[in-house]
């Protein structure tokens, strides 16, 4: 165990140590139950497989040693012979503790591949292929603070850092010095995570079709992680933005709505459980289609950034503004939303940005007629 509290692998190489695995192997070892004393001293050891015995452990402790040696099972099948710093009486034990002991060095390693990604974070950057992009934690979510200040979308952003909370190493190994027909693996990306003041790099690597990482505070292991996709482990930064053309309304606050098209103003304004178009109350069926476009308004996500909108070939009479209005009539939400002969449909977010709406459904469902 380091000062720090966590437990270090020494032997056959220095690897971090799964806590859980060996708090629960000492949990073991204080509840192995002796059935009944066997031998005294004079029993030779080499009978019980206690010469060499297949089990030999050494806890160190403040008081001093103590060890466990576990030797060959009883004819009958019941337990182990074992002998104990305790005395040299050999005894048998209980077989079903000894088997749920680790039997390899293997079944104590920490596995995880991004532990810190458990702690809070503040702030992650994503390098990959010469670009890189940084995220910063909000009160309400993530931000993408560079190349571009924008948010990122709050369920794709826990999407990712699950899979890398659950990210396990199906091997974990010393890096050995390379041989002159070996290769040296490629580099795909690296992620950088902070909390408080703790940093951790992680670099991802490919040999063949298996993936490789390799973190900061071990820089001498491979984790192996066969068969991880490269694009889930590394996003880009337009799969983490967020790209809904309205952030943050819940359809239900919406209490009016009003659309301008062509010269002429259309307002929707709600009353109870129903809508009225200017003043005149809708049936229910219309009332519903204003719920179901404020619904499909609030999921809706653009399909990439458009640029100069000019050069879209937008038609005067196939543009839309709408602005939403909530209980106290201030404006929560405003977009435009437009037809072109080159782009298909277009919009602006409620920043201002100019997007490619991807499909048609927005505009051939506005609840105008």
């Amino acid at each position: 165990m380091n000062e720090d509290r966590t437990w270090l692998l020494e032997t056959p190489f220095r690897a971090p140590a799964d806590a859980y695995a060996v708090e629960s192997a000492l949990s073991i070892l204080s509840s192995v139950k002796t059935l009944r004393p066997v031998a005294g001293e004079a029993a030779s050891l080499t009978d019980f497989g206690l010469q060499e015995p297949q089990i030999f452990i050494e806890l160190e402790e403040a008081a001093g040693q103590r060890w466990l040696a576990v030797g060959k099972a009883s004819p009958r099948g019941d337990g182990y012979y074992a002998r104990s710093s305790q005395g040299d009486q050999v005894v048998l034990v209980t077989q079903k503790d000894i088997r749920l002991l680790p039997q390899t060095p293997g079944e104590l390693l920490d596995l995880r591949v991004v532990p810190l990604v458990q702690d809070p974070l503040h702030t992650i950057e994503v390098t990959q292929g010469g670009n890189s992009f940084r995220l910063q934690a909000t009160t309400d979510g993530w931000a993408i603070l560079k190349p571009l200040r924008t948010r990122a979308d709050r369920h794709v952003m826990s999407e990712w850092l699950y899979r890398l909370t659950a990210l396990r190493a199906g091997k974990v190994y010393p890096k050995e010095p390379l041989d002159g027909g070996s290769e040296e693996p490629s580099r795909l990306g690296a992620i950088r995570l902070s909390a408080g003041n703790v940093s951790q790099s992680v670099e991802f690597f490919r040999t063949g079709r298996t993936v490789l990482a390799r973190r900061s505070d071990h820089p001498t292991l491979w984790y192996e992680l066969a068969g991880q996709d490269a694009s889930v482990l590394l996003p880009d930064m337009f799969s983490l933005r967020d790209k809904h053309l309205i952030t943050e309304i819940e359809p239900r606050s919406v209490m009016a709505l009003e659309i301008q098209h062509h010269g002429r103003v259309v307002r929707l304004v709600r009353l109870g459980a129903g809508w009225a178009l200017n003043s005149l109350p809708l049936s229910s069926d219309r009332a519903q289609s204003v719920e179901r476009w404020l619904t499909d308004l609030n999921l809706f996500q653009w399909s990439e950034p458009l640029g100069d909108p000019a050069r879209c070939g937008i038609l005067g009479e196939s543009r839309w503004q709408v602005s939403l209005r909530g209980r106290d009539g201030q404006t929560v939400g405003r977009l435009q939303i437009a037809r072109t002969t080159l782009c298909g449909d277009v919009g602006t977010t409620t920043r201002g940005d100019p997007v490619k709406l991807g499909d048609t459904r927005l505009i051939e469902q506005l609840p105008i007629d």
